[in-house]
């Protein structure tokens, strides 16, 4: 994913073997917006967000995509070290990340996309790690408690009587 969060921040594009992403997620636990007191069980955590629309935006960002999910992996300790090992190719795209932000800024969607239609963006598609099938759970990237959890996001609670 690209993302400016200051006109300074460097985006970097980080390409891992498909082993070495396995190996990190096999580390990394789900965590869920929202809950108080999660701690930490080990040095990788993931966090599924809104996906988002690049050829549309509301409000100068690009627009949520309802009931898709965009993963963020958080390492940390020996964790952070083997990832920072082990990268394939790394891309600086910090100024395609200041060019998306401007095409968001524009009042017409029209503009927006015809923007977004020049730059060369990588297609997304979905992906499936290669890790063990308890790991696809645990990060409700199969069906499971965590998915459940996950599927919620961004609904009301329901309260019973």
């Amino acid at each position: 994913r690209i993302r400016s969060q200051t006109q300074s921040a460097k985006n970097l594009k980080i390409k891992l073997s498909h082993e070495d992403l396995a190996t990190i997620l096999s580390q990394c636990y789900c965590t869920i917006h929202g809950e108080k007191g999660l701690k930490m069980k080990g040095e990788g955590r993931v966090q599924w967000d809104p996906s988002r629309d690049l050829y549309s935006a509301r409000d100068g960002v690009p627009r949520k995509l309802s009931g898709l999910r965009a993963i963020q992996i958080g390492v940390s300790g020996s964790l952070s070290e083997f990832y920072a090992g082990s990268p394939l190719s790394i891309e600086d795209v910090t100024e395609l990340a200041h060019r998306v932000a401007e095409a968001h800024g524009q009042a017409s969607p029209k503009v927006v996309k015809d923007m977004m239609d020049e730059f060369d963006l990588p297609e997304e598609r979905t992906y499936y790690p290669r890790c063990e099938r308890d790991v696809l759970i645990r990060l409700g990237m199969m069906p499971g408690e965590t998915a459940k959890s996950i599927a919620q996001i961004g609904f009301p609670s329901v309260k019973k009587s």
